[in-house]
């Protein structure tokens, strides 16, 4: 997944292009940093995946009808959003690919859940849910630390 493909190129190109017209407040708001790191991982599939290529389809499309950051409304974000949404969907479903603090997230919860247990059995909850607390989060951060070492951060 190293070598780039033209498709890739291009889009990589077009969003570039954007950004210099994008003040940084319109660029993050159309996601385009995340569109830029789904169309890699699109792109990186594409050649063992069924359902990629209808996504850089739908990634062209995206990219192309961004248009001026003036004329960009509420709803057209929206539905971009979407889009990317169900892309990322994709990514995570079939090609066991997580967010970037996936594992902290779910780690913290159920280290509190963990933790406040303990707490309640030993008769000090605030120890035991910041005891929970810590313990998921270094958890969550070797488990994300994992993933990002072997490419599955999206």
């Amino acid at each position: 997944m190293s070598k780039r493909s033209d498709w890739y190129d291009s889009i990589f190109d077009a969003i570039n292009n954007y950004k210099d017209r994008f003040d940084a407040k319109a660029y993050k708001k159309n996601k385009l940093e995340l569109l830029l790191r789904v169309s890699w991982r699109v792109d990186g599939f594409s050649q063992d995946c069924s359902e990629c290529p209808h996504y850089q389809d739908d990634i062209t499309k995206l990219v192309k009808n961004l248009g001026d950051p003036v004329s960009s409304t509420k709803k057209d974000r929206k539905k971009n959003s979407k889009v990317i949404n169900t892309i990322i969907e994709h990514l995570k479903k079939h090609h066991k690919l997580v967010s970037e603090g996936h594992y902290v997230g779910m780690a913290v919860g159920l280290g509190l859940v963990f933790g406040a247990s303990l707490g309640i059995t030993f008769g000090n909850l605030t120890f035991g849910a910041a005891f929970g607390l810590i313990i998921g989060v270094v958890i969550g951060n070797m488990l994300d630390s994992r993933a990002k070492k072997q490419g599955r951060i999206i």
